[in-house]
């Protein structure tokens, strides 16, 4: 007897042990993972995150992991990106993928997290509110056209109806995640116990007269329990070729239900937390930390495989902040560098300006070899422009409307069907025009104080007289006064490429070629002297 109470206590031992190792749970054979890698996605979601989950399912792979989990706290982000990070989950990741809202996941995050093959949450998770938004850098929100809100949804429809039907899960209920005009009853077949979310036209089938609205704004959803799961783990991906497989109504069914509460109102989109989660069918199960979600693959090996610092600098540097000041840094160096000869600095900004605009979107995808060509044709032809062909005609509306294109081309990513473009077009072209502003004012600056260059003395009416030996300096009159005459001579002192300096008797003017390049010291003659400009060529 004191032998079999020994045994008893020792199996009991073990049996406690491996349990607190988390070694010993019932886990479901399509579940069972040796190594699991955690991928964690924070922040705003954008074409980085998609090229970097993709780096990182790759690096799993060459891990060995045969589960990968999704960490999601996120607000949401970028449609197009999400759209192509669900593509990634269904044909890159491991069947055995789990979506883990740690502890939230809104907009984006949400239709992520049901394009994975199960659901884990946060106890203190919540997740929803997924319809599609429009926004302009500064100005923020902007109201969005009955028919371009229903043509931006279809998509986001589409994702998540697809993986309802893959999952299980109630193709209504998830269409309240992005529409908001859905509106959703919970009912009850009275003999069977069945539930099913209805809208307003299967309620009337079910019980004869419109449905009764019930629920106001901020109210709790009512409560089912846990037993709603609409489908087996085992059935947890279903064909998505196969018929829906919602039960139809008919009007014979009046009479066999009863209404349990209304879960979602006119003008307002689903958010649930972890208990409404699990009762509707929407979450498996629940995880804290790592070591719960090792146990709930009944995992040996828990690898994280984070963001790396390179994709959090790319990130930054595709921000539209960042572009709008490397946008108007670029135009105003480039001008300064073409109108002050010997200034290598400002060319050596401008170029390192448009190197990060052209190649941090490269590398996130964003910029196409287009783009780059458009950009760097525009500004050699307003280069030529202004600094070579006399007036402004063809060669500077090409070159601007090259330049412009090819710089709010860097924000759109492709996807240019369904609308699903819009919004980063509409990013782009905020931002390019408040650079382009921006630059006005800083090239207008730069020619108060360099003067004397087709294009920027346009922008000027004052010139310069000064004495050379004044340490070089100038002073600016209000008006043309003091000016040389058409055919004065006069002396370089400075390089003319096509800006530079030259003296006339014992005053010093800023001045421009005709075209040519005129080396420090060479004879000039005035061709033209009109709207504070001095244009000179090569004395014969």
């Amino acid at each position: 007897m004191l032998h079999r109470s020994a045994l008893l206590w020792i199996l009991l031992w073990v049996v406690g042990s491996t349990e607190a190792r988390g070694q010993l749970v019932a886990v479901p054979a399509h579940r069972q993972a040796n190594t699991v890698a955690i991928l964690s996605v924070h922040g705003e979601i954008d074409q980085i995150t998609h090229r970097s989950l993709e780096r990182r399912i790759r690096e799993a792979g060459r891990l060995g992991a045969n589960a990968v989990v999704i960490e999601l706290d996120t607000p949401g982000g970028e449609m197009l990106a999400t759209l192509d990070i669900c593509h990634l989950i269904r044909t890159a990741a491991p069947a055995n993928s789990v979506a883990w809202i740690n502890p939230k996941a809104f907009s984006a995050g949400t239709i992520i997290a049901l394009a994975c093959r199960e659901t884990l949450v946060h106890p203190e998770g919540v997740f929803g509110d997924a319809a599609p938004i429009q926004g302009l850098p500064v100005v923020g929100l902007i109201q969005m056209p009955v028919a371009e809100r229903a043509k931006v949804e279809a998509p986001l429809l589409s994702e998540v109806v697809g993986s309802a039907r893959r999952r299980g899960l109630d193709e209504k209920l998830v269409q309240a995640f992005v529409a908001v005009t859905m509106e959703l009853w919970l009912i009850e077949e009275i003999a069977t116990g069945e539930r099913m979310f209805v809208d307003s036209g299967e309620y009337e089938l079910a019980f004869g007269e419109p449905p009764p609205r019930l629920r106001q704004r901020g109210q709790p959803l009512p409560s089912v329990g846990q037993e709603l799961a609409a489908a087996s783990e085992e059935d947890a991906f279903l064909d998505l070729s196969d018929p829906s497989p919602r039960r139809v109504l008919t009007p014979s069914d009046r009479g066999r239900w009863r209404l349990l509460g209304q879960v979602i109102g006119g003008e307002e989109l689903l958010t649930v937390r972890a208990d409404d989660a699990l009762g509707y069918g929407l979450a498996n199960g629940t995880a804290a930390d790592d070591e719960a979600v090792r146990q709930w693959f009944g995992a040996t090996r828990v690898v994280r495989l984070d963001q790396s610092w390179s994709e959090a600098l790319t990130r930054f540097l595709v921000s539209w902040p960042v572009r709008l000041v490397l946008i108007a840094v670029m135009l105003v160096c480039f001008f300064i560098e073409l109108a002050a000869p010997g200034f290598g600095v400002f060319g050596i900004a401008a170029t390192a300006a448009l190197l990060v605009l052209i190649g941090a979107p490269a590398i996130a995808g964003l910029a196409q070899w287009w783009e780059i060509l458009l950009v760097l044709a525009g500004l050699a032809l307003v280069a030529a422009e202004l600094f070579i062909i006399p007036g402004f005609g063809f060669a500077g509306v090409a070159g601007v409307t090259c330049l412009f294109v090819g710089l709010v081309g860097t924000f759109v990513g492709g996807g240019l069907e369904a609308g699903l473009w819009r919004g980063q077009l509409l990013t782009g072209l905020a931002t390019t025009l408040a650079a382009a502003f921006a630059a006005a004012v800083g090239i207008w600056i730069a020619a108060r104080h360099l003067g004397g260059v087709r294009g920027f003395d346009r922008l000027v009416l004052d010139a310069s007289t000064a004495d050379p030996g004044n340490g070089g300096s100038a002073t600016r009159l209000a008006s043309t006064t003091g000016m040389p005459a058409v055919g004065a001579l006069g002396v370089a002192v400075s390089q003319l490429r096509p800006a530079g300096r030259a003296r006339f008797g014992t005053a010093t003017f800023d001045v421009s070629s005709d075209g040519s390049f005129i080396d420090a010291g060479a004879s000039v003659r005035v061709l033209a002297v009109r709207e504070g400009r001095i244009e000179v060529e090569v004395a014969s």
